[in-house]
């Protein structure tokens, strides 16, 4: 009895030392993600800067949708570039600040014309995929013989979902 005493003594002080330690958290530096708006397609590339901070830039295409929170009009953005932060609150929740410059079609006043926007976008993390929407401040020029910048406007997109392509 004395020596599985000892022994279980002995596996106490050595296990710590000696034994495995997993990492549930595998660190990414890297991410390309695609997103699937309504009628239109994103990329995302996004580089890690700090624990939970990620700096990258968008490019999407299509017909992306916003509705203004007003309910009179709204815009269509054909071809979008944008630059953003990225910030993870949670495991599961992370919200994003991005700065975008696209070319625009207004249904308040049937005109075409391009835009740039301050856009704030919240995601929820289901399984894999990341659902959410992106609140924005657009300010819209006109094209043609009257361009002159309109107001700015609060418009938003329909549901956003995020797919994770690569991650290094």
């Amino acid at each position: 009895m004395k020596k599985i005493m000892l022994t279980l003594l002995l596996f106490v002080f050595i296990f710590p030392v000696v034994g495995q330690e997993i990492d549930s958290v595998k660190t990414i530096k890297n991410q390309i993600d695609l997103d699937i708006h309504f009628l239109a397609l994103e990329g995302t590339y996004k580089k890690r800067i700090s624990k939970k901070i990620f700096f990258g830039f968008s490019f999407g295409g299509g017909p992306l949708f916003r509705v203004n929170f007003t309910g009179d009009g709204g815009f269509i953005e054909w071809v979008k570039f944008k630059s953003l932060l990225d910030y993870q609150l949670a495991k599961r929740i992370h919200i994003y600040q991005g700065f975008s410059y696209s070319t625009t079609y207004a249904f308040e006043g049937d005109v075409g014309g391009k835009s740039i926007g301050v856009e704030i976008g919240f995601f929820y993390q289901i399984w894999k995929i990341e659902l959410g929407f992106e609140p924005s401040l657009i300010i819209f020029q006109t094209s043609g013989i009257d361009e002159k910048f309109k107001t700015g406007e609060f418009t938003t997109t329909l549901l956003i979902m995020k797919i994770p392509l690569s991650r290094w």
